[in-house]
Order: structure tokens, then C-alpha cells, then sequence
């Protein structure tokens, strides 16, 4: 198991809900591969960006996938309100 993928279990252990798991959705497997593979191209980077922009791509996209697990834990909430 990589790093993230312990970071993502962990965080997803922490909330129960009865929504679908958010790793389940297409929408965050396409994240997740994204993720992946901007961790992987970080390490082809030339040196003056591998830390400043590589950094920034990686964080964006692990934000990305935080926010989409926080939208489906919050579905059924909306859908209350609405």
C-alpha cells in the first residue's frame, strides 16, 4: 500500500456514512489515477520545478480528491434541503 493510499484509508475510516464509498465513483478514480500520475511525472521534472510546481499539482489534486469525498458524504444532506 503507497502512502496516499494509507492517507486515504485512513481519512475515509474516520467518517461513516451510507452513501457509496467516494472510491467507488468514476469521478474519483479518474482523480486518483490523475494523482498518481503527477506524482510519478514529479520525478521527471527539471529541478526548478520539481519541488514548487510538482508540489502545487500534487496538493490541488489531493484536494481535489478530499472535496469529492466530502460532496458524497454530503448528498443526502442536500437533497434534504432542497
Amino acid at each position: 500500500m503507497s502512502f496516499l493510499d494509507e492517507i486515504l484509508y485512513i481519512c475515509s475510516g474516520l467518517i461513516k456514512c451510507d452513501m457509496a464509498l467516494a472510491q467507488d465513483l468514476k469521478i474519483y478514480k479518474d482523480m486518483y489515477a490523475l494523482l498518481n500520475r503527477v506524482l510519478d511525472a514529479r520525478e521527471h521534472f527539471p529541478k526548478s520545478f520539481k519541488y514548487a510546481f510538482g508540489e502545487r499539482m500534487m496538493m490541488v489534486a489531493l484536494e481535489c480528491c478530499e472535496l469529492i469525498q466530502a460532496a458524497n458524504m454530503t448528498k443526502g444532506v442536500r437533497r434534504a434541503s432542497l
